[in-house]
């Protein structure tokens, strides 16, 4: 039956990969749901925050504008939301257009293989959003530097390769820094901002911080879902693998890690955006991820620092996700420092300022996250979760190049 599914998913992108060329349907995919900015005063409320849990299966929580919190949710929810009396904007149209507009935009999203150079040489990779494909070829590119090597940590559920790129300058006997980036599907910018640190870190016979560590740079974890957004539903997170007695798709990885599993801010619901899986590391992605990072340590190294990269909202954020309650303070004492220390380099680049905080205390409650994993289970104090720039998961292509450098910077 695996492979029945496997083949059918296939022929589907395949047929979708053929309609590249065209606009993805952004209102379409909405159906008949809204996107409502909940103003960050009225979330102070608890009990404003009860009611929207109350519905956890039927919200999507995007990210974070200067005023309040974006959701995707169901004309159920807006009724609630209005007989409660709770403040709120509902942005669905303003979504909509700027989405489509973006999409029709012919610069926005680079749909061919190799859209790294103009006619007349230039390189304009991050000039534009690119396909899976294209992005894939870039990494492939990076191992001609001799600092640099791509590998595979393992496949995806479609059976695509999960790329790694390993920095090593002089002794490898040094510890390791890990980015990781794609995890949620329709987060476009931060497999641009991967790739980006990889490129800027061997260029020039290589970066300063290669004295001190190595990186391991993994700039797509989820290209399944990843391939789906950019081609049938810009709205997509969640993996492509089929769940056993559901018709609904798909899996959070970032709700996958063996830490609180299915915990608070997860869903055992398969059709929710947070679904959780039935067994923790039950994805081929995350237990790809697991299986690497452990493999680390078995080979005697360690790993120093720990980001997942997301989008969008502004923020760098620490353990605990799965509890409001905070490390012991010798460990977060020391994961604030280096937080508020990203979040001013942050700032240098444009001026934008970043949250910092525990995850669940900066945006909400969410179990069996990478960060809470990395740190319970491999001991890594520097283990975090960043949301870069943006005021939706695909903002105007001329946000990648400064988000690429405020990542770096941070």
């Amino acid at each position: 039956m695996s492979k029945l599914l496997i083949t059918c998913s296939a022929a589907l992108v395949a047929a979708a990969s053929a309609l590249q060329g065209r606009v993805l349907d952004v209102a379409g995919n909405l159906g008949t749901d809204h996107v409502v900015n909940v103003k960050f005063e009225a979330l102070e409320d608890a009990s404003v925050r009860e009611l929207l849990d109350s519905f956890e299966d039927s919200i999507d929580e995007f990210g974070s504008s200067e005023v309040g919190v974006d959701f995707r949710v169901t004309e159920e929810v807006i009724e609630a939301l209005e007989n409660a009396s709770v403040a709120f904007d509902d942005n669905t149209q303003t979504w909509v257009d700027t989405m489509t507009a973006n999409l029709n935009d012919p610069s926005f999203l680079c749909t061919g293989e190799n859209c790294s150079t103009s006619k007349d040489g230039a390189d304009v990779f991050f000039d534009s959003y690119q396909s899976l494909t294209s992005l894939m070829n870039r990494v492939d590119l990076i191992a001609a530097n001799s600092l640099a090597t791509v590998g595979s940590i393992g496949t995806s559920y479609e059976g695509r390769t999960l790329k790694k790129i390993e920095i090593i300058k002089g002794s490898s006997n040094k510890p390791w820094v890990m980015y990781f980036c794609g995890i949620h599907a329709r987060e476009w910018l931060p497999p641009m901002a991967c790739i980006y640190m990889a490129e800027t870190l061997v260029s020039n016979g290589g970066h300063p911080l290669l004295d001190s560590v190595n990186f391991a740079i993994l700039p797509m974890m989820n290209p399944d879902g990843y391939l789906y957004s950019t081609t049938v539903d810009n709205l997509w997170r969640k993996t492509r693998r089929p769940n056993p007695f559901s018709s609904c798709v798909g899996t959070d990885l970032n709700r996958n890690y063996d830490d609180h599993h299915c915990g608070s801010g997860a869903s055992t619901n398969p059709c929710s955006q947070t679904y959780c899986g039935p067994t923790p590391f039950d994805q081929d992605e995350t237990r790809s991820l697991k299986e690497y990072a452990e493999s680390i340590y078995i080979n005697g190294g360690t790993i120093l620092h720990a980001v997942d990269v997301h989008a969008y909202g502004y923020y760098w954020m620490s353990p605990y996700g799965w509890t409001t309650s905070l490390p012991p303070s010798r460990d977060y004492d020391r994961m604030d420092t280096c937080m508020r220390a990203a979040a001013d380099a942050f700032r240098s680049v444009a001026g934008n300022s970043l949250t910092t905080g525990s995850s669940a205390n900066a945006i909400y409650v969410a179990s069996g996250g990478s960060d809470d994993w990395f740190y319970s289970a491999l001991d890594v104090v520097f283990s975090y979760t960043a949301e870069v720039r943006g005021n939706s998961f695909q903002p105007a292509a001329s946000n990648i190049v400064p988000s690429n450098l405020e990542v770096f910077a941070a």
